[in-house]
């Protein structure tokens, strides 16, 4: 997606969402939906990055058998979100159900940096990801912030597939980050930018 088009989209979204949809900060009315959202997701392939003259470039690697992957809860107060102008947590709600959360925190460099985003396994493929990561910019711009910034493994090809459509920047490449964990051994790590366009 065009970053400029993403951008107009994030001013607008929320006058443009379902009757059913809502989207929320975190509050103390709404804590207890922090980490509901926490489901597997199926690890299928790799995403493999070069950089050639200064040019970031990818291709990909699919595994003759998909595995599925699901990451350990947050071990952290969710509290400690509600109110911040430095931090927050965004809840995605269909219908009155927590179906997403996307939680991000200001980095020194500018950049809104995004720790998690997760999806409700029965609800994706319906932007919901998407409508987190517009909620996401929005706060940053109300917040003068300069873009958003991520990290995801390389063999999350879903992830990685998501934020490229969207209009992500591939910025990096760490083969060494998740290498003293053991579950996640040989996997690498891949960082993200969109730059806010005002």
């Amino acid at each position: 997606m065009n970053p400029s088009e993403l951008m107009r989209q994030a001013r607008h979204f929320r006058d443009r969402l379902p009757l059913h949809w809502s989207i929320e900060e975190i509050n103390c009315g709404n804590m207890a939906d922090f980490n509901t959202t926490n489901d597997p997701f199926t690890l299928f392939g790799r995403m493999i990055p070069s950089y050639a003259q200064g040019v970031w470039s990818v291709c990909e690697e699919l595994f003759e058998e998909p595995r599925s992957m699901h990451y350990p809860l947050d071990a952290l107060d969710p509290s400690s979100f509600i109110a911040q102008n430095d931090r927050c947590i965004i809840f995605a709600y269909i219908s009155g159900q927590c179906v997403g959360q996307v939680r991000f925190a200001r980095n020194w460099n500018r950049y809104v940096h995004i720790a998690d985003l997760a999806v409700k396994q029965e609800f994706r493929r319906q932007n919901v990801g998407r409508i987190l990561i517009l909620a996401t910019i929005q706060w940053a711009v109300a917040h003068h912030h300069v873009g958003i910034s991520l990290e995801s493994q390389d063999v999350n090809l879903a992830a990685c597939r998501f934020y490229r459509k969207l209009g992500f920047t591939l910025g990096g490449f760490d083969e060494h980050f998740y290498q003293q964990i053991p579950e996640v051994h040989g996997q690498g790590a891949l960082y993200w930018y969109l730059d806010i366009i005002t």
